[in-house]
């Protein structure tokens, strides 16, 4: 039998490395179809959950709503005559909050004729000429420095639960009965959806000699923990997602990324009896992007650690913060060897070296 050239018996190497590339390539891509399968139907359960718990609270709020936050309801879905009998009640009976529920009405709508009808209100009433000016309303809004009374902002939080229901039933969690707001409720603007990022969950941290991904600039935001045990967040990863999850040293710890600021901040638990589990809202506080606790539904601040709208369970809470280094990889490395850091296989479709 002739004995296989040089060049044929490299050739079957290289076609061997390649189908063994190939199998890994079709298994790895196996496992995140089905990670992506999985988090699409988590999704989708989670939805069915809080749909069925909002339609009674929905109800509920339906039938005790005061007559003004109806009125400015039944100006965006009312027929004609109920549009202009809203209209009347509100022109003869304007209040300070008024303009600001219309405001968050407006913004929250995507219809054209809606807005303008609202548009037309607010200029009578205010004497205000922002016209379709969305940014322009809310400034002003924030600038009229109303504080609520403790019933008015009741009132206020029961508005916005049932206008934000009417974009997703699940919203109506955050600002439902016994809610209370540590901030003017009508300080707390919508967003839209446009603004989620689908929060990391403990993922399966690599060493430093593993994360082959990195190059020695990437910007990494690091934490060291009480033990020594340190991490790394590249913000290429973190950006992607705002909420990263990880246990570091057996404890928990929670990042959050804020897009405004470019910055990071972290935090460990609440301490015994509290747990909770955050992802990004859909609505900003003096231009941050709010935090929701999913367990909860309550709203906090990423910058404070605290939250702003919640049960009286949590009314005082204060997250416990952690020191924050933000610097290059290869310096990172350097002074914590040891360091894990995030994979860049998370699960999710994201094209992470574009960051």
């Amino acid at each position: 039998m002739k004995k296989p050239a040089r060049w044929e018996v490299a050739l079957m190497i290289v076609a061997f490395v390649a189908m063994l590339a190939a199998l890994g390539w079709r298994r790895n891509q196996a496992e995140r179809d089905s990670l992506h399968h999985l988090e699409a139907m988590q999704r989708i359960e989670d939805m069915r959950l809080g749909v069925a718990t909002a339609v009674p609270v929905a109800k509920w709020l339906n039938a005790h709503l005061d007559s003004h936050n109806l009125a400015i309801l039944d100006l965006m879905y009312g027929d004609a005559k109920v549009q202009k009998n809203s209209t009347l009640l509100l022109e003869q009976d304007w209040q300070p909050l008024d303009a600001a529920k219309v405001v968050e009405a407006m913004v929250s709508s995507d219809y054209v004729e809606v807005r303008e009808r609202l548009i037309a209100l607010l200029a009578r009433q205010t004497g205000q000429k922002f016209a379709g000016d969305l940014n322009g309303w809310e400034s002003w809004i924030a600038q009229q420095k109303i504080v609520p009374t403790k019933a008015e902002s009741a009132s206020y939080l029961d508005f916005k639960a049932l206008l934000y229901h009417r974009l997703d039933p699940r919203l109506v969690h955050h600002f439902a009965i016994g809610k209370l707001s540590r901030v003017p409720p009508q300080e707390i603007f919508w967003a839209g959806p446009k603004y989620f990022a689908a929060p990391l969950r403990r993922p399966q941290l690599l060493s430093a000699a593993q994360a082959s991904y990195l190059v020695p600039s990437d910007l990494v935001f690091g934490i060291v923990d009480e033990s020594g045990a340190a991490i790394a967040f590249p913000l290429r990863i973190i950006a992607w997602h705002n909420v990263v999850e990880v246990e570091l040293g057996g404890a928990l710890v929670t990042a959050f990324y804020d897009e405004q600021k470019k910055t990071m901040v972290a935090y460990g638990s609440l301490g015994k009896g509290f747990s909770c589990q955050f992802s990004s809202s859909a609505f900003l506080y003096g231009g941050e992007r709010l935090l929701t606790d999913e367990r909860s539904h309550s709203l906090w601040s990423a910058r404070t650690g605290r939250p702003l709208v919640c049960d009286q369970s949590l009314q005082g809470a204060q997250l416990k913060a952690l020191p924050v280094v933000a610097t290059s990889w290869a310096a990172w490395v350097k002074e914590h060897p040891a360091t894990k850091v995030l994979p860049i296989e998370t699960g999710f479709d994201r094209d992470y070296r574009s960051r």
